[in-house]
This record gives C-alpha cells, sequence and structure tokens, in this order.
C-alpha cells in the first residue's frame, strides 16, 4: 500500500469512527456538557470539521472553494477553533443535521485532495503555518491522529449522556 492510500484509509477509519459514534446520537445530546468537562457533541464534531479544514485542505493546498461556497466556514472557525467556549452561542451554532454535511463535504474534499496529491508532494512544506507541523505529510498525519483524539472525547462524552460510548 502506498503512503497516500495508507493516509487515504486513515482519513476514512477516523471519518467512519466520528460518524459511528455521532450518526444515531439523538439531538438532545448534541449540547449538553457534562459538569467538568466543558466541551458537547456539537463542539466536539464543528471543531473536527474546521480543523479538517484547516489541515487537510488549508494547509495543504487541496481545492477548498467548493467547501467554502456550501458553508460559511469562516464563522464556524469563529465557532470552533482551538480556545472557543463549547457552550458559548449554542442557539447560533449548526445543529447536527447541517454540522453532519458539513463534516461529509469535508471528508469528501480531504478524499479528492489525496486522490490529486502526488508522493513527492508529502515533502513539501506546508501551504500555511501550521503550529505542530513543517511538511504536508505531518500535518496529514496529524489531522488524522488529532480526530482520533476528538473521537475518544465524544465517546466518553456519549457514555456520560447516553450510558453507551458507541
Amino acid at each position: 500500500m502506498s503512503e497516500l492510500a495508507l493516509l487515504q484509509t486513515q482519513f476514512e477509519l477516523a471519518h467512519a469512527w466520528t460518524l459511528r459514534l455521532v450518526q444515531e446520537l439523538d439531538e438532545a445530546h448534541w449540547t449538553p456538557s457534562p459538569q467538568g468537562l466543558g466541551t458537547n457533541i456539537n463542539w466536539q464534531v464543528g471543531h473536527i470539521l474546521t480543523s479538517l479544514y484547516f489541515q487537510a485542505l488549508v494547509c495543504t493546498g487541496g481545492k477548498r472553494e467548493g467547501l467554502k461556497a456550501q458553508y460559511p466556514l469562516a464563522e464556524y472557525i469563529e465557532y470552533y477553533r482551538r480556545g472557543t467556549q463549547p457552550e458559548e452561542g449554542l442557539a447560533q451554532k449548526p445543529g447536527k443535521a447541517l454540522l453532519l454535511q458539513a463534516l461529509q463535504a469535508g471528508a469528501d474534499a480531504v478524499s479528492e485532495t489525496l486522490q490529486a496529491m502526488q508522493p513527492a508532494q508529502l515533502n513539501e512544506p506546508v501551504a500555511v503555518r501550521h503550529p505542530l507541523a513543517t511538511t504536508k505529510r505531518e500535518v496529514l498525519v496529524w489531522c488524522t491522529h488529532h480526530q482520533m483524539w476528538h473521537n475518544g472525547q465524544i465517546s466518553m462524552l456519549k457514555r456520560l449522556l447516553t450510558g453507551q460510548s458507541f
């Protein structure tokens, strides 16, 4: 398996795991933040979406115009970027259906970017400065790890809210 195929598989697995955790979860469980955690499902999914956009598309120079035309990504970034408060502005944030649609569109855009990428491009520097990665390879690997880390947080939230983690 080529390195690009492996990265594609890792993105697909992380995305499928996110969907497995949240797709059937009642929307009533998307906004509560269990005491002491300071996060909720809505923020976790929105953060995964905006992280995919920044890390796997912006930092790699991937195509993102279609995604930007479909969803107000600048607004989503204001809601879900690192350092934002999950409980703030819940009434203005997109709901489950819209977030899942945007997440799927983001995953599709990442897949298209990876399919168009040539192996040598993995060694290229990131197109936009990233706090942890200097090459496209590093940012893509980090992005899948980051999503799985948030999947763990979603699983913990789901267990606290419903008694089941998956």
